[in-house]
């Protein structure tokens, strides 16, 4: 199941309707808008992956920021100013600087035919709504000590990265890196 699934399940019917709430737009438009964004989010996450620092700072994130709280609270991302301040530093670390998080919302927007402004507002909790779904993810059947150590945040990670489920993360890599660098 990719992150886009995890987020639009049933259990998480209500992330659309606080989506739509929060940037005045109907459901239809955030499930489009969400239909282009988690991709670009979930690209860049697991580039982000590919190498040590980069996969050390996506496991802090998860520690340290529990964004799980977001796809199980999904009332709070209506009015919570941590749900932004926690995206925007989720998109610094996948994307990097600012720039690439306005083209994605650029490219968003043109493939939505939606507002950029819209799309730029709603980046970060979709960033947020991402991690929480990898989260939560990697959480479910585990304990939160077990979740809480290293070894229990690898394995989700390790599932987020086997992209073709084929229960070794290699190949995956070995495409991902074929792909920053070739």
């Amino acid at each position: 199941m990719n992150l886009l699934d995890l987020i639009l399940n049933d259990s998480n019917s209500q992330v659309v309707g606080q989506l739509a709430k929060r940037a005045g737009v109907s459901e239809n438009e955030i499930g489009k808008i969400l239909e282009q964004a988690v991709p670009a989010v979930s690209r860049g996450m697991k580039s982000k992956m590919t190498d040590e620092n980069g996969l050390s700072s996506i496991l802090d994130i998860l520690k340290d920021k529990q964004p799980e709280r977001y796809i199980e609270q999904p009332d709070i991302l209506t009015d919570d100013k941590k749900v932004i301040d926690d995206g925007n530093s989720i998109l610094g670390e996948i994307f990097g600087n600012k720039d690439t998080s306005r083209e994605v919302a650029s490219r968003v927007a043109t493939k939505t035919g939606s507002s950029s402004g819209i799309v730029k507002m709603l980046l970060p909790i979709i960033a947020s709504l991402a991690m929480g779904a990898l989260s939560k993810k990697g959480n479910t059947g585990v304990t939160t000590a077990q979740a809480n150590q290293s070894g229990g945040m690898i394995g989700m990670v390790k599932d987020f990265i086997d992209a073709d489920d084929d229960g070794s993360i290699v190949d995956d890599l070995f495409t991902m890196a074929a792909r920053r660098f070739f």
